[in-house]
């Protein structure tokens, strides 16, 4: 049992933070085999990585820890840019897959990425380990710190990957640029005990917020955002009905739903809930209806839009 411990602990962090983060794409889950795939080549990916971190050290500027400048290069410059290219690639092996439908799929296969990166390098620590003691103390570390680091570099580069997938205006090269230089960073400071002390937990909470900041626009931008079975107030009868494969169950006629919506009460201000019937401000309450532009000649409705050639249909019965 103490043999294959420490390769149970190596893979435990991994598959944790996999299930995790997979579980953060709340609208369609991705296809369990292609992130698996993504995973397999992060983690084949640790092969040129440490090629190319060998070619680095030897022909452009050798290793040197000791000194805060050879530090500064050595991550700034070699390992964390080394390390980012080749989880992104692996991701890039998968980028025209049709599953790579939405924003957020960007986030997901960027951090299985990471993840299977991650693993090697957790499984390479951890069997190393001396003792009992050790192995425990590394895999702690591993569990709550380098993994989850890998996913938020990863989370960089994924968000505007996604959104550039989906034909959205976003520059993959400063994700990339900001992942490898938190990367260089988080390196940096773990190499000296005086700052790993003082600013390793500030970084780990910046990126956090980075990444979750990510990870919500994401969201916000997918086109499943409103789902099977979802309230929508009908753009013809006005009435709210479930979503279902685009007609109104309550007058039956056929409308689209628009994928980003945030409109704000054009009295107060406050960022409307599309789903209430008046603001949610309580010195407002101005109802929703008038709002939305659902009222005879009220504005553009920022909800539904009808589906094409229903547009100029006659009326759709009596509202209920």
């Amino acid at each position: 049992m103490l043999v294959i411990l420490p390769f149970i602990l190596g893979l435990v962090p991994g598959v944790f933070w996999l299930w995790y983060v997979y579980r953060r794409d709340k609208y369609q889950y991705e296809p369990i085999a292609l992130v698996l795939l993504v995973t397999g080549l992060g983690a084949l990916s640790i092969g040129p990585a440490v090629i190319l971190e060998e070619v680095f050290h030897r022909f452009i500027y050798p290793l040197d820890c000791i000194s805060v400048h050879g530090c500064f290069i050595a991550y700034f410059f070699g390992v964390g840019p080394i390390e980012e290219l080749c989880k992104f690639l692996a991701v890039l092996a998968i980028y025209w897959h049709k599953a790579f439908d939405e924003p957020v799929d960007g986030i997901i296969y960027g951090s299985a990425s990471a993840v299977g990166f991650a693993t090697v390098e957790n499984l390479l620590y951890i069997t190393s380990g001396p003792d009992i003691t050790t192995i425990f103390s590394v895999f702690i570390a591993r569990f709550l710190l380098a993994t989850v680091a890998h996913i938020f570099f990863a989370c960089m580069w994924g968000y505007n990957l996604g959104k550039r997938r989906m034909g959205i205006k976003s520059s993959v090269v400063v994700g990339l640029i900001t992942a490898m230089f938190l990367h260089g960073l988080y390196n940096f400071i773990l190499s000296y005990s005086i700052l790993s002390s003082s600013l390793l937990l500030p970084l780990m909470v910046v990126m956090f917020l980075m990444a979750r900041g990510r990870l919500r626009h994401a969201l916000i931008l997918s086109p499943f955002r409103f789902k099977k079975d979802r309230l929508v107030r009908c753009p013809y009868c006005k009435e709210f009905s479930k979503f279902r494969n685009g007609f109104c169950i309550v007058c039956g006629r056929r409308y689209e739903v628009k994928g980003d919506l945030e409109a704000r009460c054009p009295s107060c201000g406050r960022l409307l809930d599309m789903f209430k019937d008046v603001c949610s401000n309580p010195n407002c309450r101005q109802p929703l209806r008038k709002i939305v532009g659902l009222e005879e000649g009220g504005e553009e409705n920022l909800l539904t839009k009808p589906a094409e050639g229903d547009a100029n249909t006659g009326d759709c019965g009596d509202e209920q």
